[in-house]
């Protein structure tokens, strides 16, 4: 499991992605411990990231710290930026590994 946005992680097996948030029981004998409520199930990658997406603008508007629509879209827009910049620093390694593969000596790989 990969954690994802704050408690919000993604597992996967060979068929599908599952998106899940994190929770801290609160009572009982168990309290204090994790525990982890399935969000939906996903068969591609973007599908499970605009779930996301409305997940934490639900979850902003239910929120009683939330006041405005504003609110709601900044908190939705710091997401999509940590998102992307997931994605930024994953399309930066894959081409630094196929510049690796293309010239075959890892010395010649320049910092970017």
């Amino acid at each position: 499991m990969v954690q994802v946005y704050k408690d919000y992680y993604i597992d996967a097996d060979p068929l599908q992605y599952t998106l899940e948030r994190k929770k801290v029981r609160e009572s009982g004998e168990n309290a204090g411990s994790d525990y982890f409520i399935v969000i939906g199930y996903f068969t591609r990658l973007d599908f499970l990231f605009n779930r996301l997406l409305e997940q934490i603008g639900r979850d902003a508007i239910m929120d009683e710290n939330t006041k405005t629509v504003k609110d709601v879209l900044m908190l939705m827009k710091e997401a999509t930026d940590y998102i992307k910049s997931i994605f930024d620093d994953l399309r930066v390694k894959i081409d630094e590994d196929r510049f690796r593969e293309k010239s075959g000596d890892e010395e010649e790989l320049l910092d970017v």
